[in-house]
């Protein structure tokens, strides 16, 4: 069944070319553009406005696509799935500062192209459909009341809350402390790039992750192994990158 996605692939390699055509088109995605140098590429985005784009990585130079890929995303929220024979790590850590919503390393296969394009519009779709003033502020901390006076917790010292009846027990560098709050209320109020709801009873901080199991059910934060929520786990998985 044919699904309306439009995608834009930059690919040099005609080899590789070949075989993504071959793969779009078997799994019925409207491709609007296949090209092979990122000559007028903005443009064709402007006029085209995909829902995603494929990106070699090696396009005129070893980084081209990745710089390309940070313009891209200082003029347009496209979500952009990196293609490369590169599988070391100085190339992802390069990668992973344009933001890439999957990394995949050459030869991948067809059903791995096809989850990190699907991953990659549910995460697009969700941020859309997310109501307007829900983001957090931008400010980098929040207080709490304790012994009363108010006491600051910086975002990036928190690495895990969980939910036990009304209270939120929130898991620090240093320490735990507990709260009087929903956890509903308390996500709305974490930034939104930095956290995600992982059980019905669980926040992370996503840059506190130390593994995923092999079948993504569950997810180790410290020494701390949690159940990943069915219904969360697609989209945790568009919110990190993957690479082999």
């Amino acid at each position: 069944m044919g699904k309306n996605y439009k995608i834009i692939a930059l690919e040099d390699n005609p080899i590789y070319r070949g075989h993504l055509r071959m793969i779009l088109d078997k799994l019925n995605y409207k491709t609007c553009k296949m090209l092979d140098s990122p000559k007028g590429f903005m443009n064709i985005i402007e006029a085209c406005k995909p829902d995603v784009i494929l990106m070699n990585i090696n396009i005129e130079n070893e980084t081209g696509g990745i710089e390309l890929t940070k313009k891209i995303n200082r003029q347009y929220d496209i979500p952009t799935i990196f293609l490369t024979s590169y599988d070391d790590m100085l190339t992802f850590k390069r990668a992973k500062k344009a933001l890439p919503y999957f990394y995949l390393v050459k030869p991948y296969k067809e059903y791995d192209l096809e989850r990190a394009i699907e991953l990659a519009i549910l995460h697009k779709k969700e941020k859309l459909s997310r109501p307007q003033g829900t983001e957090a502020a931008s400010c980098q901390h929040l207080f709490f009341r304790t012994n009363n006076k108010l006491q600051k917790i910086d975002y990036k010292d928190i690495k895990l809350v969980t939910a036990i009846d009304k209270y939120c027990h929130i898991l620090l560098k240093d320490r735990k402390i507990i709260i009087k709050e929903r956890l509903k209320n308390l996500l709305s109020r974490l930034p939104e790039d930095q956290f995600i709801q992982v059980h019905r009873s669980h926040i992370i901080n996503i840059e506190a992750i130390v593994s995923l199991n092999n079948t993504a059910t569950e997810v180790t934060i410290s020494n701390q192994t949690l159940k990943l929520g069915r219904t969360y786990k697609a989209k945790l998985l568009s919110r990190i990158s993957l690479i082999g």
